[in-house]
């Protein structure tokens, strides 16, 4: 046998069993790329063919006037009121890193039902400005105060989403007197007394939220990206498109802001002191705020109604309309 024989047939050996390694990695990766490809493009139909919560006209708001609305710390709250002016008064809150027209689909039905209702961007989202305060729980509570204050509102159903009911809950417990003097009932929606056991930094924060301006991806992988805030049903593409772009959109210091303030609230001792009619609405596959969020608030404050609404996610008023609009009438006179 030549010398080197051995060596040079498994070098040979070494060499195909490479080439096949690379061949299976190399088919894995086309397959791989070709299901994502498959599974984009059958979620950009369903989402393209999705039926709208919210009915033809999506989320528009309805028409109303437009106000600002000044805080004591210097930050302007951009608002609507529309419907009638002798309707009963309902304020509603939208959710972190959304704008009041996250409503859109409850609010229209809210006027049609002959309410008055008050929407605004919390500070730093939307047109609204942020002030001098340190973003805080407690802040956006006082900026509650602020909207019913400017208005003059008695006798209102106070609705919050998400980061908004964290304020409607901040504004209750922190001003109690001005809560019974204001406010009919409250529904809290898709949120929380204390969403993590564990407080972040703004260092921290920042890495992730921080970019002066944040840039997600566009198309189906963007649509992708901010489907887990949805429940079972496929949404409308356009739905998608709103959480993905009112994320991007949303300014840095808010971004970071709110992102550190919902990591430090802890209102579960004070809930007892909400007295108001309370209801809590959850979705059961909301992956944001589990609904043991829900059942927490709603064994804390006294009397509260629970109601969990089967195969929805986090954004009930986009998903779920009609029960969301239901659960802020049932407060309203008859």
């Amino acid at each position: 046998m030549p010398a080197g024989g051995p060596r040079r047939r498994n070098h040979a050996r070494g060499h195909t069993r490479t080439r096949a390694r690379v061949r299976r990695l190399a088919l894995g990766a086309a397959t791989s790329a070709l299901g994502a490809a498959v599974v984009h493009e059958a979620s950009r139909r369903s989402w393209a063919a999705a039926p709208d919560p919210c009915g033809p006209d999506g989320m528009a708001l309805p028409a109303g006037e437009e106000h600002r609305v000044a805080t004591d710390d210097g930050a302007v709250l951009s608002a609507t009121v529309t419907g009638p002016a002798d309707g009963p008064p309902i304020v509603l809150a939208h959710c972190f890193m959304c704008t009041r027209d996250v409503w859109g689909g409850v609010a229209r039905q809210l006027v049609a039902g002959g309410h008055r209702v008050v929407l605004y961007d919390h500070r730093g989202h939307g047109t609204s400005t942020i002030g001098s305060d340190t973003f805080t729980i407690a802040r956006l509570g006082a900026d509650v105060g602020a909207v019913l204050g400017h208005f003059e509102l008695t006798d209102v159903v106070l609705a919050g989403h998400s980061i908004g009911g964290m304020a409607a809950q901040a504004f209750a417990v922190a001003h109690p007197d001005a809560a019974a003097a204001r406010l009919r009932g409250l529904v809290l929606v898709a949120t929380s007394a204390r969403p993590s056991p564990m407080p972040t930094t703004s260092v921290t924060v920042e890495r992730v939220l921080g970019e002066r301006r944040l840039r997600m991806p566009t198309g189906t992988i963007g649509h992708a990206s901010v489907r887990g805030a949805f429940g079972r049903a496929a949404p409308p593409a356009y739905h998608l498109e709103y959480v993905r772009s009112r994320v991007e959109g949303t300014s840095a210091g808010a971004r970071v802001g709110g992102a550190v303030a919902i990591s430090h609230m802890d209102l579960r001792s004070h809930l007892d002191r909400v007295a108001v009619p309370t209801t809590v609405v959850a979705g059961s596959l909301d992956l944001l705020l589990p609904p043991y969020h829900a059942r927490a608030m709603a064994r804390r404050i006294p009397g509260a109604r629970l109601e969990v609404l089967r195969g929805a996610g986090h954004m009930l008023p986009m998903e779920r309309p009609d029960e969301v609009a239901a659960a802020i009438t049932a407060h309203t006179p008859a």
